[in-house]
């Protein structure tokens, strides 16, 4: 049975907790004596669903209406979420007698006479959080091993010999002495480890249901034909007009950023004349608020702003995905609250002949975070 999440994936703001390097992880496994592999078992459905979330994940079948109570592979957000979760649970171990890789995980000794204890460690973790493995799936106190497509062991790093057909049964590369050298573009696996690795950790995700992925063959020749069709005449002058309207500099600018933590919650916003002077504020609430409803109140309060002292136009910057994305209707506001910020957004918005609101990282918008934070952290006395 597969299920198609493609809606509730673009409804949902994207997790951008990053997941491990794969190159690293493999290199930090050589110089140790003892290894075992472990492959957690059902993966993403070890982790329960947050009840009120239930329902987002449902589906109909022809006996029913079912949804998910643990998280279903599709998700957009699993490989973080999940990523997430072991990190704290081996947070002491990662690095030192650990590397973990979303469901996959690897204990390592310098010794073999530590891999007791430091396998002891492991499984006291997972009895803790009640972790399930897979014993089809794992080995234990071997000297090499394979681990996210790589052959490891205490002497250095190898591609699988079993997905590599240039290595000899010895898991060594066949010797080419005297074969024609070729020059060209290097392999995947030679010119970028990590994306070597990715694949092959998709391939076996996919493989649990039945999925074979094959690579999409190369777009480029159609690519530049459709753009040599779209920009010739008549349709140059439009897009020569489309680019004039991407560069247009607006007279005012707005910068804010909300902060909420266990001290306060804050707002920090900054504004831009055209005169290029610079106004500041900093505004601490006097009520508890949300990360999110934080983000909101700073936009609000700066729309305010720029309202008072006149601007006509303003382009908006804000480091918060789903504000920005819920005023572009991008996002669906469904909490109560939310919709109701976004209500009084808007409002605020139509006050202006134009504006322009824009999602920066936020070191891009540091001027404004560092109000926030300062207004979130003062404390009453």
């Amino acid at each position: 049975m597969c299920v198609d999440f493609t809606d509730l994936n673009k409804a949902c703001p994207k997790d951008s907790f990053p997941l491990p390097r794969i190159d690293q992880l493999v290199d930090a496994t050589v110089g140790h004596e003892t290894l075992s592999f472990m492959d957690a078992y059902s993966g993403y459905n070890q982790i329960k669903m947050h009840k009120p979330d239930e329902e987002k994940a449902a589906f109909t079948t022809d006996q029913g209406l079912y949804c998910y109570t643990v998280m279903p592979f599709g998700l957009k957000n699993t490989g973080a979420t999940y990523q997430c979760l072991v990190n704290k649970m081996f947070a002491r171990q990662i690095g030192r007698n650990m590397e973990v890789y979303v469901d996959d995980m690897l204990t390592k000794s310098i010794t073999a006479d530590r891999h007791t204890d430091d396998l002891r460690e492991t499984f006291d973790v997972l009895v803790k959080y009640g972790m399930k493995l897979n014993p089809a799936k794992c080995v234990f106190g071997v000297p090499s091993g394979r681990f996210l497509g790589y052959q490891v062991h205490q002497r250095g790093i190898e591609v699988n010999p079993e997905k590599n057909p240039s290595t000899s049964k010895n898991g060594f590369a066949k010797n080419f002495e005297g074969r024609p050298k070729t020059h060209g573009v290097p392999s995947i696996a030679e010119q970028k480890p990590e994306v070597s690795g990715r694949l092959t950790k998709w391939a076996i995700e996919l493989s649990e249901f039945d999925v074979e992925y094959i690579p999409r063959t190369a777009i480029k020749a159609q690519a530049v034909a459709d753009f040599v069709a779209e920009f010739t005449e008549p349709s140059i002058e439009v897009a020569r007009m489309m680019v004039e309207q991407n560069k247009k500099v607006f007279k005012w600018q707005l910068r804010v950023d909300g902060s909420s933590n266990t001290h306060g919650s804050g707002a920090g916003v900054v504004v831009s004349t055209p005169e290029r002077d610079s106004v500041e504020c900093a505004l601490r609430f006097d009520f508890k608020a949300t990360n999110n409803q934080a983000e909101y109140e700073a936009l609000i309060a700066g729309l305010k702003v720029c309202t008072v002292l006149g601007a006509d136009e303003v382009e908006i910057f804000s480091d918060s995905q789903v504000v920005v994305n819920q005023v572009l209707d991008e996002y669906q506001g469904r909490d109560e609250s939310m919709i109701t910020y976004l209500g009084l957004a808007k409002e605020l918005l139509e006050r202006f002949k134009e504006y322009r609101i824009v999602h920066v990282p936020r070191e891009e918008n540091e001027q404004a975070d560092a109000l926030a934070k300062l207004a979130s952290a003062t404390i009453n006395i």
